[in-house]
């Protein structure tokens, strides 16, 4: 978009740990419980101030994550191939503060937050990620 001004620069090792990439065998534990989607250029996967988000791997294609304002839109960041979607408030069932855009065609597989929520109980269970 022509209005959107970049955020912040991170280094590159610094943006693989903010997003990372997963491997092969996490999207395909994702694909089990997921759907999968075509998306196509300027469709607008997420609006901000939706409550309803869902969680999005992308599988081919790319995605922008932009935060509107009265000025514009700040890049936030682009999500690629094997990168996903989220924030804290598709947990906490607060609004969301970005709007997230195809920028090229591809597939994504999506979850709602409870098939997410699913995941990230069963993931625990398995010691794939750390209880709290």
């Amino acid at each position: 978009m022509s209005n959107t001004s970049r955020g912040l620069p991170l280094t590159s090792s610094r943006v693989e740990q903010i997003f990372p990439i997963l491997t092969p065998g996490q999207i395909n534990r994702i694909t089990v419980l997921g759907h999968m989607r075509a998306i196509q250029p300027g469709e607008v996967l997420v609006e901000q101030g939706d409550s309803i988000v869902p969680f999005f791997v992308v599988v081919s294609g790319e995605l922008e994550i932009v935060r509107p304002s009265c000025a514009g839109e700040t890049l936030v960041t682009i999500h690629g191939p094997g990168q996903f979607t989220g924030e804290v408030n598709m947990l906490s069932g607060r609004r969301t503060l970005v709007r997230m855009r195809v920028t090229k065609p591809g597939k994504v597989i999506e979850l709602d937050r409870q098939h997410m929520m699913t995941l990230i109980q069963t993931d625990a269970e398995l010691g794939e990620i750390p209880k709290t």
